[in-house]
């Protein structure tokens, strides 16, 4: 008994592993027995793999070493070949690590082999590998010394331009602390204090002085910077060493130079004008001796005569504060080079730099002033933060909507067969219908994440924008609630524009809840509608728009309002005067990508305690373009007879578009994948008509059934389904423009009425 359950447990252990388990002849090289698992792996029915041997699954090339280690794992009785390329049924290569031991049945000898499929693995390794080699070339590549220091200061690495600048070998320096051997024992305390500095975060450069190998001193400017756990905790510190003893020698050179504040000679006064940095001349008390143009252009259409003699704080921007982050000030302080950041009081970002001149009695008798403008350059920076972000929600949106649609499909989908089967005077309607209006909430939910991460297609359709408002006006007033009162102001005609209604309700619904909060204490929200024509007056006093005739959407509350600041900064991503957890930032980021979707305009004005006022500028349709639009049709979707192969990984759906189909008197003939569905349309294929395949499936997608099917009948009448988002499938399924696909969540009369027009060979 005992040996009849081993037995068992062998065999349930031998049909459910993951790797793939073979069984060969060791003379013959044939195979003998196979589990599931490498019949996936290689395409073959275990039927299939009995005809086969080792040189049929692997490339020519590769054979001879295949063979060898075949032998080899069974004399050895170990043997692990890695990598090894095999050749699946149809052609196609994948990489596995087999490990070869012998076994022996009945007095003879047979190999044992288990391969385990590597080839993601094998692609992420490369790709690491890539990365790390671009990284250490870079790394390599520069010309200052770059080295990596733990928490607690010791070296881990360093390039080979940190090595030639001391002279050291990695050898010497392997494991090395504070002290290190290029510290001079002369500068050990200046050194220290700063290493001590550096660890505790209060400065990021220093200057200091090395010690090469053969005991020369040279003078480094030092610049750091940390890497950090989660926790928030410095795991790192990496350390850029750049060897400034040319830059000393200049200095020096200056220092000895006689008349340093006689005018520059023309030709060196037009070498700096040509600089497009600022540089000045300063005196030790901050006043201008000298400015190249670069500067003079910075600060106005002054003269250099009208700068010399200034203060430089009055010059430039006329704010004395700021002096004490100035890099000119904190050089005269320590007699040594310095440099940082400033932002002036019209919102400008400066890299200074300032050198010291020190004269015979070793007091700093100028400065000489580096002056950089990186205000853009800081702000393409944060366009990159925000673009990566924007990317992340885009991911995060796309996986979100495939298993959320799916789910919502379920719901709408026995709900409103619960609905056709009920009663129409039972009581419990009102309850699926409340359902259902709660899963549309949700599925709109999911287009407005799509539409956030610009992965949800507009479907823009001709509209009446003060219908859209008469409809919401009843919702919005429940939104803002009853303290606050709800005023519309329509324009007399209608207006005519291309839009998808729901964005536009969505567009109202943020404004209003915006309103909602900038009023606690009550107000008056109100929405008006007008038409205006833009003219070239108009684009130049706005810096936006196209000349033409546009529905105007005026949305105002009388609230706290907001100051210039914050309006300017209202529709980027992620921002947010709400207290932490309750804003994401993302509701104003929405209007503005719905808006700018629709080819329109959006701006605002407001002020603190006035109240906030939003345009919304649509274009407007011509009458000639909508008025031949039809009504949707409100027919019921006939069934039919014929016969649908159904292809649905998610078994709840199957279940669901089985019923749907099969109430109305399709034949149905469902498959859990796509590998089922081919094997089902071969056995059944002179009775299927049309094929309904949801195109993400497990071991075969929808897709690629298609292709296998069309093989056998190439003009097979076709739908997908998916739940992923519309330009995500045609990316990465490649679908023709003129096929025909449903994007879940899909309600039952949805789907019948699709069915029913691909089989009558009607579009849309």
């Amino acid at each position: 008994m005992e040996t009849d359950n081993t037995e068992e447990m062998f065999r349930i252990i031998f049909e459910n592993a993951l790797d793939g388990i073979l069984l060969a002849d060791f003379e013959t090289k044939k195979f003998i027995i196979s589990n599931p698992a490498i019949c996936r792996m290689l395409g073959y029915s275990s039927e299939e793999i009995t005809q086969l041997g080792v040189m049929d699954i692997h490339p020519e090339a590769d054979i001879p070493y295949v063979i060898e280690q075949f032998e080899k794992g069974v004399r050895t009785e170990n043997s692990l070949a890695a990598d090894i390329p095999v050749k699946r049924k149809d052609g196609t290569i994948f990489y596995a690590d087999i490990k070869i031991s012998p076994v022996e049945i009945a007095g003879k000898t047979y190999a044992l082999g288990i391969s385990r499929d590597v080839t993601e693995r094998r692609k992420n390794e490369q790709a690491l590998r890539k990365n790390k080699e671009f990284i250490e070339n870079l790394i390599e590549a520069m010309n200052d010394g770059f080295s990596v220091l733990d928490a607690k200061g010791v070296r881990i690495m360093a390039n080979s331009a940190f090595y030639r600048m001391t002279d050291f070998s990695e050898e010497e320096l392997i494991n090395a602390g504070p002290p290190y051997p290029f510290w001079p024992p002369e500068y050990m305390d200046d050194i220290k204090a700063a290493f001590d500095k550096m660890k505790r975060r209060e400065a990021s450069d220093f200057e200091l002085t090395f010690m090469r190998k053969n005991g020369e001193r040279f003078p480094v400017i030092i610049s750091t910077s940390c890497v950090k756990n989660e926790q928030g905790e410095i795991t790192n510190y990496l350390v850029i060493f750049r060897d400034i003893t040319r830059r000393k020698k200049a200095e020096e050179l200056l220092r000895q130079q006689e008349n340093k504040y006689h005018i520059l000679s023309q030709e060196f006064q037009a070498l700096l004008d040509t600089i497009p940095d600022g540089i000045v001349h300063l005196s030790p008390d901050l006043r201008i001796i000298w400015a190249n143009k670069t500067l003079m252009k910075q600060v106005g259409p002054d003269e250099e005569a009208h700068l010399t003699g200034k203060h430089c704080y009055e010059a430039f921007w006329n704010y004395k504060m700021l002096c004490d982050q100035c890099s000119a000030v904190r050089s005269v302080a320590s007699s040594s080079y310095e440099s940082g950041n400033i932002v002036t009081p019209d919102g400008k970002i400066l890299e200074l730099r300032a050198v010291p001149i020190i004269g015979k009695s070793g007091s700093v008798e100028s400065i000489i002033e580096v002056i950089r403008d990186i205000t853009e350059h800081r702000k393409l920076e944060e366009q990159l933060r925000q673009a990566l972000k924007m990317e992340a929600v885009g991911q995060l949106a796309g996986g979100i909507a495939h298993d959320f649609n799916n789910i919502l499909t379920a719901i709408i989908g026995y709900g409103q067969v619960t609905l056709m089967r009920m009663e129409k005077d039972d009581p419990h309607r009102l309850n699926i219908d409340h359902i259902l209006e709660a899963a549309d909430r949700a599925a709109h939910l999911t287009n407005d994440l799509l539409l956030f991460s610009r992965k949800h297609i507009s479907d823009r359709k001709h509209a009446d924008l003060n219908k859209i408002i008469e409809k919401m006006e009843k919702f919005l007033k429940r939104v803002i609630g009853e303290d606050i009162e709800c005023k519309t102001i329509l324009h007399g005609q209608p207006i005519h524009i291309q839009a998808d209604v729901h964005q536009l309700e969505q567009v109202l619904m943020n404004l209003a809840t915006n309103a909602r909060d900038a009023m606690p204490q009550g107000g008056t929200f109100t929405v008006t509608t007008a038409q205006v024509d833009i003219h070239e007056d108009f684009i130049s006093a706005h810096g936006y728009g196209r000349p033409g005739t546009y529905a105007v959407i005026t949305i105002s509350d009388t609230g706290k309002g907001m100051d210039h600041e914050t309006s300017q900064r209202i529709f980027d991503p992620f921002f947010t005067t709400k207290d932490a957890g309750k804003g994401t930032g993302l509701g104003l980021a929405v209007v503005y990508g719905i808006i700018k979707q629709h080819d329109g305009y959006i701006n605002v004005y407001s002020e603190p305690g006035t109240g906030t006022t939003f345009r919304i500028y649509l274009p407007v349709i011509a009458a000639g373009e909508y008025e031949h639009e039809k009504a949707p049709d409100a027919e019921q979707p006939s069934g039919g007879t014929e016969t649908i192969l159904l292809a649905e990984d998610d078994d709840t759906l199957r279940y669901l578009a089985k019923i749907v189909l099969e109430q109305v008197g399709y034949q149905v003939i469902a498959a859990v994948d796509g590998a089922d569905a081919v094997k089902q349309y071969i056995e059944n294929k002179d009775r299927v008509q049309i094929l309904l395949l949801d195109l993400v499936m497990p071991k075969m997608s929808g897709k690629e059934a298609y292709d296998e099917i069309r093989k056998i009948t190439p003009d097979i009448k076709t739908v997908f389904v998916s739940g992923y988002a519309p330009d995500m499938i045609r990316q990465k399924m490649l679908l023709d423009i003129g096929m025909s696909i449903m994007f879940k969540p899909v309600a039952p009369m949805e789907l019948l009425k699709k069915v029913r027009n691909v089989l009558d060979g009607i579009r849309g």
